[in-house]
């Protein structure tokens, strides 16, 4: 979530308050949702209405509209999924005159109504009964199963809508205890309804998934938020799950599925399914993994929108998750000059820039902390004002506890980095590409190659 949508939620619900269960504390439409149940065996959903009032003061939405030629808006055409490949649908999308406006940012206390909450809380517990969620207990239900939105898509009928277009599938299964073989399931199932894109899609944010099946396509960001719906809707607890691959210069999305021993990784269009055990994941290949979040991150010291020295790249509404890769704590001193600094933040080198990925208070000797950090990656440490980060100290590659490489390029010496990972799944073959920086001045650019 971006900085601006959470400083106005913030702003619009300055006065939103949750502490403790009295529903006196609550504001609109939070306390006549908590007051609709009152019954002694509602005690569950009255914590679930704190939980959701408590943070959703924080979230906004962004409304998108699919218009003709003549600017009016489409309710739905076929969709470009039925074409034979993506490059054929997004050019019969162009050709036909459809285009995809975005509207404003309208935050949740101005957007949700009693009515909408009730339903999906009715919903979100009627699919936690499902025998393949038994294992699901309260504090896991509300992360990954009561969320009444999963990015800042405008908020939807989504939750009865897929429980109903998905409910089929529940026929399906075998074992209907098995949370994996529902899973499994659905991504087949899913998979009919939005495809992949391998080409630029036309519009860049989240939808509704009315709007995704419509278009029909839609990256791994969008797919992944997709179908995060269409598990909760259907009672499999999951979160979109996104992981940075600095050495390919991308971040790539998916979705982690809570089963009942261990949590799978997995997405729409991925080739495989792994559990999240540490070290399983190749950690050479990923600076951070995390995992959205509804409630916002404790898992440090936050600055709560009370600075503006605070890129909006790092997301609040995280939790790490890079405990599956190899990592240590990153430490380091930095020069005398930044003592005087709040925070800095560890970068790495994406999408041809430097880009906050984890930030530190820097202690009064200068020092700052980066926990679970993954080693053998690229990094640097910078600043950030005025909406832009700044390297401060020389791009290094970290091994773990003080080994540390300094990346000094001249214009006699520059580093090549190879990027590599697996192109199908028997792993049989591999695809490799070379991309050459120069440094100079703390500025990398590329050379020569691909990435």
């Amino acid at each position: 979530m971006k900085l601006h949508y959470l400083k106005a939620g913030l702003l619009c619900c300055a006065m939103m308050t949750v502490a403790g269960c009295d529903s006196g504390r609550l504001t609109y439409p939070f306390r006549e949702v908590y007051n609709h149940y009152a019954s002694p065996e509602d005690s569950l959903k009255r914590r679930a209405v704190i939980y959701l009032a408590k943070y959703a003061r924080y979230h906004a939405g962004v409304s998108f509209d699919i218009l003709d030629r003549d600017d009016s808006p489409v309710d739905s055409f076929d969709g470009l999924h039925r074409y034979p490949s993506d490059t054929v649908a997004l050019r019969a999308f162009v050709d036909s005159g459809y285009h995809v406006r975005k509207g404003g940012t309208v935050p949740d206390c101005q957007a949700l109504t009693e009515e909408y909450l009730i339903e999906n809380i009715d919903l979100a517990f009627e699919a936690w009964r499902q025998p393949w969620a038994q294992h699901v207990d309260f504090d896991l239900f509300c992360e990954s199963l009561l969320p009444y939105r999963v990015m800042n898509e405008e908020l939807s009928g989504w939750r009865r809508y897929l429980r109903d277009k998905y409910a089929w599938v529940a026929d399906s299964v075998q074992d209907r205890t098995s949370t994996y073989e529902m899973m499994m399931y659905l991504v087949k199932a899913a998979r009919r309804e939005v495809g992949l894109a391998g080409v630029p899609i036309p519009y860049s944010g989240f939808l509704t998934p009315v709007q995704m099946e419509n278009i029909g396509y839609g990256t791994c960001v969008e797919d992944a938020q997709y179908f995060t719906m269409v598990l909760r809707a259907m009672g499999v607890p999951s979160a979109y799950m996104s992981a940075r691959v600095t050495r390919m210069s991308l971040e790539h999305t998916g979705n982690v599925i809570f089963c009942r021993d261990t949590a799978f990784y997995t997405g729409l269009y991925e080739d495989r399914v792994f559990p999240f055990l540490p070290g399983y994941y190749d950690g050479a290949h990923l600076t951070r993994v995390v995992r959205k979040t509804f409630a916002l991150s404790d898992t440090g010291p936050l600055p709560l929108f009370k600075t503006k020295d605070f890129p909006p790249g790092i997301d609040l509404f995280s939790q790490d998750m890079s405990q599956i890769c190899y990592i240590d704590t990153l430490r380091y001193t930095l020069p005398d000059s930044l003592r005087k600094e709040k925070y800095a933040y560890l970068c790495i080198f994406q999408r041809w820039k430097w880009l906050p990925v984890r930030y530190s208070r820097v202690a009064k000797d200068g020092s700052v902390c980066f926990p679970n950090t993954v080693i053998d990656c690229l990094y640097t440490i910078g600043t950030y004002r005025s909406g832009e980060t700044s390297p401060v100290t020389v791009p290094f590659v970290f091994y773990g506890g003080n080994d540390f490489e300094p990346r000094i390029a001249t214009d006699e010496k520059h580093f090549q980095i190879q990027l590599s990972y697996n192109y199908n799944n028997e792993n049989v073959v591999t695809k490799r590409m070379s991309t050459n920086f120069l440094n100079a001045e703390s500025e990398w650019e590329r050379m020569e190659g691909d990435g």
